[in-house]
């Protein structure tokens, strides 16, 4: 129970401090004479973001779907690309022209919201693991290759998916067994 209430709090606090760090991360784009590292922090975590909206969508009309992996390899660029443009932003404060007390209050607001931002990110990165991405493998299922995804949570469900890759699978299951209460349904 506290645990849960530590990650809820972790997440709000992340949150609200959200908006301060896009707008540090906008100023430090726009003012500051040395961008180059803070533009790849943000190429990277543009490039994961289009990748995992725009590609999900793309793969839905053509019925695929992201294979665990590459989600949860997406999703880790996502937030080291984003916390490196964080990062970056707080960094590239100093160079920012404005007087030098200003400056420093910014610096310091930037950096915890920063630390809050990525502790609620952790927290967030770790629901989201643990609720979408199934244990799957590779499997031979009346004679055709599939990818077998285990949904279940308290009970036994595998889906039974198109293998269509090593990064996609097929977005419709081909038949979903589950065993709930000691019998078998198909």
């Amino acid at each position: 129970m506290t645990g849960t209430l530590l990650s809820l709090a972790a997440l709000a606090l992340g949150t609200a401090a959200a908006p301060v760090m896009v707008w540090l991360w906008a100023a430090g784009l726009i003012q500051c004479r040395r961008r180059r590292a803070l533009r790849a922090w943000t190429a990277l975590f543009l490039a994961a973001l289009a990748l995992l909206t725009l590609g999900s969508g793309v793969l839905a009309a053509l019925d695929l779907a992201w294979r665990s992996r590459t989600l949860r390899a997406l999703y880790g660029l996502l937030f080291l690309g984003g916390a490196g443009a964080m990062l970056s932003a707080v960094r590239a404060l100093p160079d920012l022209p404005w007087p030098e007390e200003d400056r420093r209050r910014w610096r310091g607001i930037a950096c915890g919201a920063c630390c809050a931002v990525l502790l609620g990110a952790l927290v967030l990165g770790r629901w989201v693991t643990a609720l979408t991405a199934g244990p799957e493998q590779v499997a031979v299922r009346d004679g055709q290759q599939v990818v077998a995804v285990d949904e279940g949570w308290m009970d036994y469900c595998m889906a039974y998916y198109p293998y269509r890759g090593p990064l996609v699978r097929g977005g419709t299951a081909l038949e979903v067994v589950s065993e709930y209460a000691g019998g078998a349904e198909r």
